[in-house]
């Protein structure tokens, strides 16, 4: 069935400008449910979702098209949505580890290392401590000579009584700060 895309979205806008937003988003789903792809309407349907209290429903939106940009390779775009829903709701921990895991496709270590030191914050404070260790070995994975990853990856072993693990990175902390001339700090973890 053929629809006419400039009558709907000129029918969705003037109920937006009326404030009938739910009435916009059934119009606007009107073009994607004849064409899936489009993702700047899909955009449009999370926001007036956002704006009528729709949360989850923007949330599974946005997830759709973030997921969908990050497929055709465009990354920045993904990043962007992916970050609307950590907005509303920033105990979405999958979202954090999708962030990360898009800056590092390319080659974004640094904003990997913050999205996954965020990731670590928020399992931290939810008591998810085994998570949580994970992240970090992840973390030192992609800044092996990060001497504070790696102690606190040892810390974290030790606190989850896993002690051959925290003696091999205290050893590769120490021997990284002995490397580096910082004999003080290598006494210290020493």
């Amino acid at each position: 069935m053929a629809i006419n895309r400039n009558k709907i979205i000129t029918a969705a806008q003037k109920y937006v400008e009326k404030g009938h937003l739910d009435k916009a988003i059934k119009e606007y789903q009107k073009i994607v449910r004849a064409d899936s792809s489009d993702l700047r309407v899909w955009l449009k349907i999370g926001d007036l979702q956002v704006k009528t209290g729709q949360r989850e429903e923007a949330i599974t939106t946005y997830r759709k098209v973030a997921e969908a940009y990050a497929e055709g390779g465009f990354h920045p775009q993904a990043s962007a949505v992916f970050k609307q829903i950590l907005r509303l709701n920033p105990k979405n921990t999958g979202v954090y580890r999708r962030l990360a895991d898009l800056s590092r496709q390319r080659g974004m270590v640094p904003d990997s290392l913050m999205q996954l030191e965020l990731l670590y914050k928020r399992l931290a404070k939810e008591n998810r401590f085994k998570e949580a260790l994970e992240v970090v070995n992840e973390m030192v994975e992609l800044d092996p000579d990060n001497v504070a990853l790696r102690i606190r990856l040892a810390e974290g072993y030790s606190r989850e009584n896993m002690q051959k693990q925290a003696i091999a990175e205290f050893n590769r902390a120490a021997a990284l700060l002995r490397s580096s001339n910082r004999t003080e700090d290598f006494i210290k973890v020493a």
